[in-house]
């Protein structure tokens, strides 16, 4: 029973330390992870295609291949690239016209070239394709400048928040600029300069103010910095910024981490509170403040705990190669409460959902209030 308890919490909050992790830098002659060969490497890469196979892939012996490079400033040119086992089964097979990616050393001429990976671009375009032409199909020309606003959130967390904190820029209040003005922008594209998008974006803003707060207190109480990721660990071995920051900014780079990873259920769960009541006040006879604030409680109960299941369930997904992991090591629920990957998962979920109450509150409330203020005018 206790080992099945064990993996039940297991399954609900996983995000385990990866297998090859260490705890101490590396020294400059020890290359512990693949990142430090591609640290101090100079090699480029660049899309190729196979025209010939010199030498088929073996487990006792590399094999190699003739390939044409399609990318890059040695498009047109070819080059033998080596392929290799990795595992129990070859990495990209040796055939002719597979679209795959090469990294090799720029010497003026391209050489000693390596098979890398597949070249997937196409897939990923086609799948692009597919979801936009199916949304456009739903929303029509609406979902144009929520498309938009998405897109632009996604460049400036790329281009934005992501540099800004390898620079070392405080991670909490860098994540609260960003999500502030995707927030703004997204809920404008969706409703205009209204009532109800007042109502959204305060609601929002208190929902990620209050999930920021508790996370950074809760983290910092329960001593939970992030070493336990390899992510993190890499941050600090590698980043000259990361290794002079205390952890009090380990943790509030995982707060950060826990406010991103829920803002966009969040922003869904502001913005659709506030259409459902403003849905309530056009369908008839205005309601008095008491009656349209319940009305919005019960719409708000309803969104919240959907949201909740459905931010569970994501993070379980993400995170089932961890929890394959964990269930190796863990051997026992005392050495499972006190680890530091189930306290950030379980932080994760559960501050998630406070900020989505938190969200939901502040979005009927102001609702009810503007509405009623407007309604005292007329």
């Amino acid at each position: 029973m206790k080992k099945l308890a064990v993996l039940l919490l297991l399954v609900m909050f996983s995000r385990a330390a990866k297998a090859d992790s260490w705890l101490e830098r590396p020294d400059n002659d020890f290359h512990a992870h693949p990142l430090q060969d591609i640290r101090v490497s100079s090699r480029t890469f660049a899309r190729g295609e196979i025209v010939k196979v010199l030498r088929e892939t073996t487990r006792s012996r590399r094999g190699l291949v003739k390939v044409m490079i399609s990318g890059g400033r040695h498009a047109g040119q070819t080059v033998y690239a080596e392929n290799f086992f990795r595992g129990s089964h070859s990495f990209v097979k040796d055939r002719p016209g597979a679209n795959v990616i090469i990294n090799y050393l720029d010497e003026k001429e391209p050489v000693k070239a390596v098979i890398d990976g597949y070249d997937r671009t196409g897939p990923m375009l086609l799948l692009v394709i597919l979801f936009l032409a199916s949304v456009l199909a739903v929303g029509g020309k609406r979902i144009i400048k929520p498309l938009a606003a998405l897109i632009f959130g996604i460049l400036i967390i790329k281009f934005l928040f992501v540099p800004a904190v390898l620079k070392g820029y405080p991670p909490s209040y860098t994540v609260m600029a960003v999500l502030e003005l995707l927030t703004v922008l997204t809920v404008l594209s969706i409703s205009g300069i209204t009532h109800r998008s007042l109502a959204s974006v305060l609601g929002i803003f208190a929902g990620l103010g209050g999930t920021l707060f508790l996370s950074v207190f809760f983290l910092k109480k329960s001593c939970v910095y992030g070493f336990f990721m390899e992510e993190v660990q890499l941050l600090n071995y590698f980043s000259p910024v990361f290794q002079g920051k205390s952890l009090s900014f380990y943790a509030d780079l995982l707060a950060a981490c826990i406010v991103l990873a829920g803002s966009g259920v969040l922003m869904d769960t502001g913005v659709g509170i506030s259409s459902a009541m403003d849905q309530v006040v056009r369908a008839g006879i205005p309601p008095d403040p008491a009656r349209l604030f319940k009305s919005g409680i019960n719409v708000a109960a309803d969104v919240v705990s959907t949201m909740i299941n459905t931010l569970v369930i994501a993070f379980l997904g993400i995170s089932m190669g961890s929890i394959m992991v964990s269930s190796l090591h863990i051997t026992s629920m005392f050495q499972l409460l006190n680890s530091e990957f189930f306290h950030f998962q379980f932080y994760k979920s559960v501050l998630s959902a406070a900020g989505f109450i938190i969200c939901a509150l502040v979005t009927v409330g102001v609702f009810t209030f503007l509405y009623h203020k407007k309604i005292d005018k007329t």
